[in-house]
């Protein structure tokens, strides 16, 4: 089997954006079906068992998170949200409400202040955003590779939330990519093999 070249990929994604990000942004009844996704979600194992939760405040078009963050922090659980650096790293810092997501990145999103980051091997279960996720577990993200390189160091379960909408059967992959365990939808949890 031929392999694609990284440069291709690259553009293949770059191509794959607007799309994606179209559908997304047409998708109807998005604060129920993310009211029913944050509820799907509370019923698994990896949810339930785990006593750190990494996840991120939804911006944009994204399925609205706060819900499983206030359902975390009501069940007693750590949670970290994301704060992105300048050296193209990313950390999770611990949060006991969301209202101290209060800065804004250059990115436009809100982020904890600076703190000390919750290590990646204490932390149990990973919420990863994206424009689409495959039937394989890949991501098509938005082009910076924030959460794939923090995925490399996270040994937890990671889970994509995704409107079926936004599902395909296969996105472009190359080499950096890490691809989650679950995706959560409204309708149902598609676990990867």
């Amino acid at each position: 089997m031929q392999m694609t070249p990284e440069p291709a990929i690259k553009e293949q994604k770059q191509h794959l954006r607007p799309a994606c990000a179209a559908v997304r942004a047409a998708i109807k009844n998005k604060e129920q079906k993310a009211a029913d996704m944050c509820r799907l979600l509370q019923t698994l194992p990896a949810f339930r068992n785990a006593d750190t939760v990494l996840c991120y405040l939804a911006a944009g078009s994204e399925a609205e998170t706060r819900g499983i963050i206030e359902a975390c922090l009501r069940a007693g659980k750590c949670v970290g949200l994301p704060r992105c650096y300048e050296d193209s790293r990313m950390e999770f810092l611990p949060v006991t409400h969301v209202s101290q997501a209060n800065e804004r990145s250059a990115f436009g999103i809100s982020e904890p202040p600076h703190g000390e980051a919750i290590n990646p091997d204490d932390a149990d279960l990973c919420i990863v955003p994206a424009l689409a996720f495959d039937r394989r577990g890949f991501r098509l993200g938005y082009g910076m590779g924030f959460y794939d390189r923090y995925l490399k160091r996270f040994s937890g379960v990671a889970a994509g939330l995704c409107f079926e909408e936004s599902l395909r059967d296969a996105l472009p992959v190359n080499r950096n990519d890490r691809p989650v365990h679950l995706i959560v939808t409204e309708r149902r949890v598609i676990t990867i093999a």
